[in-house]
C-alpha cells in the first residue's frame, strides 16, 4: 500500500536532498534556472528517455551514466535545451555534471544530465 504523505515533495524520502539556483540561463535574476536532486549514497538507477531520432547531448550523457546501474542524482537546467548543437552541446552536458559534482561532492559520472 501506498502511503501518501501530506505536504511532502522530492526530498521526503530519506537520504535524498533538492536545491535550485539562478545560473545566468534565464534573463530574469530572480528565475530559478538551474536544479539539482541528489541522494547521500549511491542508489540503483533507472530511466525513461526519448525515442524521437533527435537526441539531445543530455540524454546522450544520461544514456551512458545509465550503463553504471547506479547514480547520485540529477542536475537539470531550464532555459537552454542543448538540442541539435553539435558535440559542444555533449561537451557543455559533461561540464554541467562536471562542476555540479565539485560543488556537491561527488562525482559527476554519478550525477544524470537534464535541460530544457
Amino acid at each position: 500500500m501506498i502511503e501518501v504523505i501530506k505536504g511532502g515533495g522530492i526530498t521526503s524520502a530519506e537520504g535524498f536532498m533538492a536545491g535550485a539556483t539562478y545560473a545566468g540561463l534565464k534573463t530574469e535574476p530572480d528565475s530559478l534556472d538551474l536544479g539539482i536532486v541528489l541522494s547521500d549514497r549511491p542508489a540503483n538507477a533507472a530511466a525513461t528517455f526519448t525515442s524521437n531520432s533527435i537526441e539531445s547531448p543530455s540524454v546522450s550523457a544520461s544514456r551512458k551514466r545509465l550503463q553504471r546501474g547506479e547514480a547520485r542524482g540529477i542536475v537539470a537546467n531550464s532555459g537552454c535545451a542543448n538540442c541539435s548543437v553539435g558535440s559542444q552541446g555533449y561537451t557543455d552536458a559533461e561540464e554541467m555534471a562536471e562542476l555540479a559534482g565539485v560543488h556537491t561532492g561527488v562525482s559527476g559520472e554519478e550525477l544524470f544530465v537534464a535541460s530544457t
